[in-house]
């Protein structure tokens, strides 16, 4: 770096990186810093997130609300008022937690959400062996709910959830997470 460029005498050599999308804004960037006396990377290939309904363990967690749901209309008075709302509400808090803690900012923020969100899947499961015992959902609907719950119970464990890890685990998709 050129010792007459720099913001002010005896400064370190300073390095910057450009992550912009737009190659023209990106190519002005680098000749601004340049100029300035900055050391100037680019960062050209952009990974771009997935988005939470994109995940698979978000994708299960619609499948397990929409197997209640549609079944809660063929169900007694009793039945709906009592154990009915409880696994409505506990199996919606699924996706809306992993999808407030998807979008929060430090792992401390998504840990919370994914430990709520875990423990609604948990609630969820109560209610359902309840309805089981109770014989009030088909035989049908309880090999559906098997199915999710087993899908879903892979990333429902606490380890996950303390390595911030709860929406990665669930279908083997931490390393595609990102797309380029």
């Amino acid at each position: 770096m050129d010792k007459e460029n720099r913001f002010a005498p005896d400064q370190p050599d300073y390095r910057i990186l450009v992550a912009e999308d737009h190659p023209e804004n990106r190519a002005l960037l680098r000749k601004l810093l340049q100029l300035a006396g900055l050391e100037v990377h680019e960062a050209v290939k952009r990974l771009i997130m997935k988005e939470i309904y994109e995940l698979d363990v978000y994708k299960l967690s619609e499948q397990l609300y929409n197997l209640i749901w549609y079944a809660f209309d063929a169900w007694p008075k009793k039945v709906k008022q009592t154990n009915g709302y409880q696994i409505i509400r506990s199996s919606d808090s699924i996706a809306a937690n992993l999808a407030e803690g998807y979008c929060r900012y430090t792992p401390a923020d998504r840990k919370l959400f994914y430990r709520y969100a875990r423990g609604s899947f948990e609630e969820t499961k109560t209610w359902f062996r309840t309805l089981i015992r109770r014989d009030v959902i088909t035989s049908e609907e309880i090999n559906k709910g098997k199915v999710i719950y087993g899908n879903a119970s892979i990333f429902a464990t606490k380890e996950n959830v303390d390595k911030y890890e709860f929406y990665f685990v669930a279908m083997n998709i931490r390393n595609n997470c990102f797309r380029a």
